[in-house]
């Protein structure tokens, strides 16, 4: 039985343990990627159309049941009423 030399065990060894850390920075650097690329797609603030989309309900619907509401979070900037997305996904979980 022909024993493999211990410089080529550490080698394999060195070659393993470099695969495994370098997956590991690489599922590290994709989370960050995922974070980011989340954030950067996003606006800060949605309009009411915006709004209606992501609830998945008619313009009318948003307008007759949430921004009526004084604890629906919005701007209004002349006659333009705006919702700061943070606000709003803040003020949806708490409604749950």
């Amino acid at each position: 039985m022909v024993h493999p030399s211990f410089s080529s065990v550490m080698k394999q060894q060195k070659e393993q343990f470099e695969t495994s850390s370098l997956m590991e920075l690489l599922e590290k650097m994709i989370i960050i990627a995922e974070e980011h690329k989340n954030t950067e797609t996003k606006p800060l603030v949605l309009t009411v159309k915006d709004a209606a989309t992501e609830l998945q309900i008619s313009i009318p619907s948003l307008r007759d049941h949430f921004l009526c509401r004084p604890d629906f979070p919005k701007i209004r900037v002349g006659t333009k009423i705006l919702i700061p997305r943070k606000a709003f996904e803040d003020w949806i979980n708490q409604q749950f």
